[in-house]
């Protein structure tokens, strides 16, 4: 009975897929604690869950804009839903493959939109 219980807990915790959190401005991708991204690793074969977080300056002429985010590579790709300042957070989960590396976009219009685009994440 134990060794079942200790089975579920590690096929559970084995599961559960690793958070990255970006946040999104008309200034480009940032990491949580503020920091410009244009290139992150991440191990492959495990499960990720990227949460897009809505982050512009109230008094930006921004602070108006939706977006939305496409994670694509040669074969396969992935939508989010829409953020905006009413709705300021998306996901999109997958699992990343091993050398495959992915391009995230801003695939609506926008204020920054030229500092939203080809955003890369690789497998490692």
């Amino acid at each position: 009975m134990i060794v079942l219980c200790m089975l579920f807990l590690w096929v559970s915790t084995a599961m559960a897929a690793q958070p990255l959190e970006i946040h999104v401005s008309e200034h480009g991708y940032f990491s949580s604690s503020g920091e410009q991204v244009t290139h992150l690793e991440v191990p492959g074969g495990v499960p990720l869950t990227i949460q897009f977080v809505f982050d512009e300056d109230l008094t930006s002429l921004a602070i108006g804009d939706v977006h939305q985010f496409r994670v694509i590579t040669k074969h396969w790709e992935q939508t989010s839903e829409e953020i905006w300042i009413m709705s300021p957070e998306t996901t999109i989960t997958f699992t990343p493959k091993q050398g495959t590396e992915y391009r995230i976009d801003c695939i609506r219009a926008c204020i920054g939109m030229d500092h939203l685009l080809d955003l890369r994440l690789k497998g490692v």
